[in-house]
This record gives C-alpha cells, sequence and structure tokens, in this order.
C-alpha cells in the first residue's frame, strides 16, 4: 500500500531551521552576520568530497536570488496523483534560494560559489565531510531521489 501526500511534489520535513528567524550569528573570526549581511564568506569548519563539490558547482542559479544549503532529517517525493514515489530517511543537505537578505547565519564557499548556513548546519557537518551519494545508477528516474547531499 502506497502512502498518500497532501500535495505533490518534493518535500522536506523536520530538522530545517526556517531562514526567516531574524538571528545574530558570531562566528570563529568574530565575523557579525545579521539578517544576510556579510563581508565575505566564512572558512569551513568540514570538508567536501569531490563529488559534492562538483554537484554545487552545477546547481542552478537563479538571477537575483541568494543560495544556501539546509539540514533536513526526511525527503520523500510524490508523484501528480500524491502517491509517495521514493523517501529518504535521515539527515541530508538541501540547496535552497531566497531573496536578497532573508538567509542569516554564515556565507561558506564551495566549487568557488557562496552559499548560506545558519548555525545548525553548520554544527551538524562540522568536523565530517559533505558527500554526495547516488542511490541508484543509471539516467534520471522521475519520482525518485538519486543524488543526495549527506555528511560522512
Amino acid at each position: 500500500m502506497k502512502k498518500k501526500c497532501s500535495q505533490p511534489g518534493v518535500r522536506i520535513h523536520g530538522g530545517d531551521v526556517c531562514p526567516f528567524v531574524p538571528i545574530t550569528v558570531v562566528t570563529r573570526q568574530s565575523q557579525i552576520v545579521r539578517r544576510g549581511r556579510a563581508a565575505m564568506p566564512t572558512p569551513r569548519p568540514f570538508h567536501v568530497s569531490p563529488e559534492a563539490e562538483e554537484y554545487l558547482r552545477r546547481v542552478v542559479v537563479f538571477p537575483d536570488k541568494e543560495a544556501g544549503i539546509s539540514l533536513g532529517s526526511r525527503f520523500t517525493v510524490c508523484n501528480r496523483s500524491g502517491e509517495q514515489t521514493d523517501c529518504y530517511d535521515g539527515p541530508h543537505f538541501t540547496v535552497r534560494w531566497h531573496e536578497p537578505g532573508v538567509w542569516s547565519g554564515v556565507r561558506v564557499e564551495i566549487a568557488g560559489r557562496e552559499f548560506w548556513m545558519v548555525p545548525p548546519t553548520v554544527e551538524a557537518l562540522r568536523g565530517k565531510t559533505l558527500t554526495l551519494i547516488h542511490r541508484y545508477e543509471g539516467e534520471r528516474q522521475p519520482g525518485r531521489i538519486r543524488d543526495l547531499l549527506v555528511a560522512a
């Protein structure tokens, strides 16, 4: 029996910190970042695998948007009729976009691009390696999660 989703599409459940909450963060370099304003990217307290770096290098760029990497705990995909077609239960990281000034946290540079990260995301990666996993081989299949960023 297939689970039913209330809306078709991709959804991320739990573990995600809303980037709309206005917070102030003081990084190790004492650079204060408020509501998406920062002078320069913060050094990363984590490593990035070559596969994850290439994946993030190819992520689409939206004009007038800032990219951020968010922590999630569950990822589901539903088809147009609302049936769940795939699911990943566990910590993972996704790329999201918002208008300038919305993100709070720190900016990190990965693959020559800047990404915002809220403190819980940075802490989940601290001392680890951001890695790309392939859940299946071959061509992309609609309704299935093929590539996913995780901490190793």
